[in-house]
């Protein structure tokens, strides 16, 4: 069931990505904090005021999301961008015999600030934003129907193909395009070589 909502996700993903940009920003700042720690930087400011949303068009959210299987992604890649950001955090530290409990530390701490719920709480007023509540009640009508729900099961599967298919193209139009720029300004090709023979003599 992974990916079923990639738009959505990738908004809570791009949420995500932002509060730890912010968080291991703060790290190298190195300002506003005690004098014998000079890690971290300046909280940041009390988040605005939560949008007003209808509460039966907040129900009709919540229910679309779920039926998106948007709950489940959000949870297992929350936990799994967790496990990633560790070794990020830790050497972003100095070295030092007290790294390892202090990152424990922080992720204890963290776990208690923040949950998978309150990414899916953040979506919840983007989508209000974007989409009327007769948008969202006709999303919700169409993902229960035999179509939709074979749209959410095919999306998986179309994105486990095309993204390894996706990069190899890429990589073949990037080669293709360099031999055609070095072809076209011989120039260019001669100083190449020169560099690669500079870095790698023999």
């Amino acid at each position: 069931m992974r990916n079923r909502a990639i738009g959505n996700w990738l908004l809570l993903f791009g949420g995500f990505c932002l509060l730890w940009s912010a968080s291991s920003g703060e790290l190298r700042a190195g300002q506003n904090y005690p004098s014998h720690v000079s890690v971290f930087g300046r909280s940041s400011t009390a988040p605005a005021a939560a949008q007003k949303i209808d509460p039966a068009k907040e129900a009709d959210i919540r229910q679309l999301m779920d039926l998106l299987g948007t709950r489940d992604t959000v949870t297992r890649s929350f936990n799994s961008m967790e496990s990633s950001m560790r070794p990020l955090f830790s050497r972003a530290l100095p070295p030092g015999a007290y790294r390892e409990r202090l990152v424990e530390l922080f992720f204890e701490k963290f776990q208690t600030k923040i949950s998978p719920q309150d990414l899916l709480n953040l979506a919840v007023p983007l989508y209000a934003q974007y989409l009327s509540d007769a948008d969202i009640k006709g999303l919700i009508q169409f993902y229960k129907t035999p179509l939709g729900q074979k749209w959410i099961s095919v999306q998986p599967k179309v994105g486990k193909t095309l993204l390894p298919e996706a990069h190899s193209m890429g990589r073949e139009i990037g080669r293709q395009t360099m031999l055609e720029v070095l072809e076209e300004h011989p120039e260019l090709a001669q100083e190449l070589k020169a560099a690669e023979v500079a870095a790698h003599p023999h």
